[in-house]
């Protein structure tokens, strides 16, 4: 029997759709997010998860993006026991994205030769686009509690048949594919509660926001076995961890990627989209179950770099004084929240292309009453769904606590082991900046260049490149994507210093008047004789991602 208080018994074919995050077995601490809908999985883009570790008490901050039907909405939620449940910020992810990336700076020294003047021809601009526990009649499942966060309606349900549970989500329009007994089976077996949340009948899909869950465990878990029933190829993993110490991978290999092959000379939007190119490739070499360290260390003031509840407070009472159109449009004006905007327009349904950020247009268009309702209602909006959770995430985001980020990508064949990560006090910081420097001459009217590693590559005053009669290249050096993508990977812990699995020596890449027979690039990097035979590793180039795992060149 469908539960009415929550979730349509009604089937719809093709259209319904379960987010399965999971929180998963007992004294882990686990989130993660896999789409699946009736029959067809939805691919799942990317994933944001922020952990915070506090002794034995973890709290986790979800972020999945969703696109499709307000009415087809789902997330079923794994978890130890029954979490402590609250909203969280789409707005802190994007600033704390921002603050967390990687930086790549060049320094440019000397001049090369110089060009003859050129004429440009100017081209045409383009365009820029409450308790129970009671069984539900005899489905072998229980439901436990019934609650209300933010725009989710939730249950919190349990059961000993993974069977009658998959059965129940079926039948309540929330299909898990064909491996939904089995999908059940660990979490059930480890006596895992499960959070059920679906979208108010009131709600759009633009309400959907990120939940924070707090509970007793011990370390931080992603269960990428489930995701793998959605994900797409290389799919995007960012990983914040906040402890008492640099957070790593526990399981998963740490792998820092070869800087010789990043686009170092275009900029640095450029050179962060070939950092995550070249993270992609690296990982593929490693063995496909890896994480890179983004930034590792304090960030003064961290809580003052985001959108604080205190701006929106203010705007609340800079459009106190104003009528209650003027109020609206006021807020619509404001733009930036996809909550806001779906508020104005549940509370104030009409025409599609109606501009709410005109007063008196809405005067003509609505009564007195209907303006006074969507006000009451929009400043309870503002309240629950913008700054309450606009303080739930900043209280995650403790500048006294270690900050990690850790980033990979991963395939649907890459995900049959779930990374579980620890805090390491030992080991140093990686700090946000990559250096390197460009140094530039003219020898006998022929460029000579250099490129030298810096500070936050690990290979600081290597030359890596060296260069005569050649330009500087639009995209990587030329000759240096035939090195492995890989530098070095390593297995971390939460006690020991990181052991070295394998590192590659690159010789310098020669290009142009530059190239002789003794400095020939090789293909790939060269890992150490004993290394090698101790690995096993075979010498040869993998071409497909569907193929088994890629070994070092």
């Amino acid at each position: 029997m469908a539960i009415p208080i929550l979730l349509s018994s009604m089937k719809k074919p093709l259209s319904s759709l379960l987010v399965f995050l999971s929180l998963g077995a007992a004294q882990q601490s686990t989130a993660c997010g896999g789409f699946f809908c009736n029959f067809v999985p939805i691919d799942q883009a990317g994933e944001q998860i922020v952990f915070r570790q506090d002794g034995d008490q973890t709290t986790a901050m979800i972020k999945i993006d969703y696109v499709g039907n307000a009415e087809d909405f789902g997330w079923v939620l794994p978890v130890p026991q029954s979490p402590e449940i609250s909203l969280g910020s789409d707005q802190i992810f994007t600033e704390l994205e921002l603050s967390t990336r990687p930086q790549f700076l060049l320094e440019r020294v000397g001049q090369g030769c110089p060009r003859p003047e050129v004429d440009f021809v100017a081209l045409p601009a383009s365009v820029v686009d409450s308790d129970s526990g009671q069984p539900s009649s005899g489905t072998g499942v229980t439901i436990e509690r019934q609650l209300s966060v933010g725009p989710f309606d939730a249950l919190v349900v349990s059961s000993d048949d993974p069977e009658a549970l998959a059965n129940w989500l079926d039948d309540n329009n929330l299909d898990l594919t064909d491996e939904g007994g089995n999908l059940l089976a660990p979490y059930i077996a480890a006596q895992s509660k499960f959070v059920v949340l679906k979208l108010k009948n009131s709600a759009n899909v633009g309400s959907i926001q990120p939940i924070i869950l707090k509970y007793q465990s011990d370390v931080p878990v992603i269960p990428m076995t489930l995701t793998a029933v959605a994900a797409q190829d290389d799919m995007g993993v960012l990983v914040w961890l906040l402890g008492n110490g640099r957070g790593v991978p526990k399981n998963f290999d740490h792998v820092t990627p070869n800087y010789t092959r990043l686009n170092w000379f275009n900029g640095p939007r450029s050179a962060y989209a070939s950092y995550q190119n070249l993270i992609t490739q690296a990982m593929d070499e490693a063995g496909g179950q890896g994480f890179a360290t983004d930034f590792a260390g304090y960030l003064p003031n961290l809580p003052e770099r985001f959108t604080t509840a205190k701006q929106w407070e203010d705007a609340l009472a800079e459009l106190a004084g104003l009528s209650d159109a003027g109020f609206i449009s006021g807020f619509w004006q404001m733009g930036g929240s996809a909550v806001i905007q779906d508020a104005i327009r549940s509370a104030l349904p009409t025409s599609n292309g109606f501009v709410y950020g005109e007063p008196l247009s809405m005067e003509e268009v609505f009564t007195v009453d209907q303006l006074a309702q969507a006000r009451i209602a929009l400043m309870a909006t503002v309240n629950d769904q913008v700054i309450t959770p606009l303080n739930n995430a900043i209280d995650i985001l403790d500048d006294d606590l270690y900050l990690t980020r850790l980033y990979t990508t991963l395939s649907a064949d890459e995900m049959d082991m779930n990374p579980e990560f620890t805090f390491n006090p030992s080991m140093p910081a990686q700090q946000l900046t990559r250096n390197a420097t460009l140094t530039m001459a003219c020898i006998n009217d022929k460029d000579h260049w250099t490129l030298k590693l810096g500070e936050g590559t690990g290979r600081e005053d290597e030359l890596v490149v060296d260069s005569l009669g050649l330009g500087l290249p639009f995209g990587p050096a030329v000759n240096a994507s035939e090195q492995a993508a890989v530098w070095q990977v390593e297995k971390t812990s939460a006690t020991s210093d990181p052991v070295v699995l394998a590192k590659n020596e690159f010789p310098t890449v020669v290009s142009g008047d530059r190239t002789d027979s003794s400095l020939d690039v090789k293909s790939g990097g060269a890992l150490s004789g004993g290394l090698l035979a101790l690995l096993g590793l075979l010498l040869f180039r993998e071409k497909s991602r569907q193929t088994a795992r890629k070994k070092f060149q």
